[in-house]
């Protein structure tokens, strides 16, 4: 079965390939001419996608490759392989930056480059999420849990986390197991039997802050149970 320190290795090679992106935004930010807000937009509209399709290329095929070796150690029938999905579409960077460079016209303009960190922490990882949700749809008898990793989980993140290995096929294809933040720790993390969860996932604990979370709720409403499970786990 997979184990704590798989995932947690899976969360170290996503997050050195964020490092190493984050690191190629920094030196751009530095040279660009922020005084000119239409020149500097029309840069990071090009820039980042480009940044997005090399990192993001490489966190999919590493994600490809911690799939198979979890794979070719667990209990899975047959033979299968990894199906690496590579960077996210352009045009998702692009609606997101686009939206984010509407700072370079407010008085402050420093909030934006922090906007830009998350929306490369954001992207490169979903590369590599991507391709796991990707692969368990495509393997036959598999699912994948949310694990949540770091010091600190939101609302939302126990929420999906608690509903255990239920993860894949049309729910992988696009559905909310498969949404993520920026600045997200959570690991999609396989399972080839539905029972053989990670050491350190606790479903049980996970799923009564959930419960609590409906109950303290004023409301069925996803909204409504995010503010109770905030209230109940002291989360964000």
């Amino acid at each position: 079965m997979p184990s704590s320190h798989d995932v947690a290795e899976f969360r170290r090679l996503n997050s050195s390939v964020v490092d190493l992106a984050k690191d190629d935004l920094t030196e751009f930010w530095r040279g660009l001419d922020i005084g000119d807000a239409e020149f500097s937009r029309d840069a990071l509209l090009e820039f980042m996608p480009a940044l997005n399709d090399q990192y993001g290329t490489i966190s999919s095929a590493v994600a490809a490759d911690w799939y198979d070796e979890l794979r070719d150690s667990s209990s899975a029938r047959g033979q299968y392989r990894a199906t690496a999905t590579g960077a996210v579409p352009a045009e998702q960077v692009q609606a997101s930056v686009r939206y984010a460079a509407g700072a370079l016209w407010a008085d402050d303009v420093s909030p934006l480059f922090s906007h830009l960190v998350n929306i490369t922490d954001k992207f490169v990882k979903q590369a590599g999420r991507d391709t796991v949700a990707r692969s368990a749809s495509g393997d036959r008898g598999a699912t994948y849990c949310r694990v949540p990793t770091g010091t600190e989980t939101c609302a939302f993140c126990l929420m999906l986390a608690s509903r255990g290995p239920v993860y894949g096929g049309k729910i992988a294809a696009g559905g909310e197991g498969n949404k993520y933040h920026g600045d997200c720790d959570c690991v999609p993390t396989p399972s080839w039997s539905g029972k053989d969860l990670p050491d350190g996932y606790d479903l049980k604990a996970l799923n009564d802050i959930y419960v609590r979370g409906v109950r303290s709720a004023e409301g069925g409403s996803t909204s409504a149970i995010l503010a109770g499970i905030r209230q109940v786990s002291g989360s964000h």
